[in-house]
């Protein structure tokens, strides 16, 4: 079972999200800021990373530079209602997988982490 570390401060997010991946066989370790979710990934195994990006105490920004500084080895997702092209382009340019804007779709977010671990396969189309 891969360990998801979803970092997001709304609960209500939070809850919807946990729910549907926890149905598409995933295990959700939540944090409500980057601080908390630093904790969290130093003494856990994480295979892919969640996060919003504006969050209280350590945003999601600065959670991803201690990741990226620390050469961590996981595949992260940005998953937030800023849609400016300069904090999406920087975000990618500095090893990010992918960025989804809020509202979003679970089957899209679901997708999206298949397509990070590794674990979807493209579907030939009879066109």
């Amino acid at each position: 079972m891969k360990n998801i570390l979803l970092v997001e401060d709304s609960l209500l997010i939070e809850r919807a999200l946990s729910f549907r991946l926890k149905h598409y066989g995933y295990n959700v370790i939540h944090a409500l800021n980057g601080k908390k979710a630093i904790g969290i990934l130093e003494n856990n195994r994480i295979d892919l990373i969640l996060t919003d990006l504006i969050m209280p105490e350590v945003s999601g920004e600065d959670f991803l530079e201690y990741v990226f500084n620390h050469e961590y080895e996981i595949p992260c997702l940005v998953l937030s209602s800023i849609t400016e092209e300069t904090t999406i382009t920087k975000l990618l340019d500095r090893g990010i997988v992918d960025y989804i804007t809020k509202p979003f779709r679970p089957e899209e977010i679901h997708l999206r982490i298949r397509r990070a671990l590794g674990t979807y396969k493209f579907e030939k189309s009879i066109i």
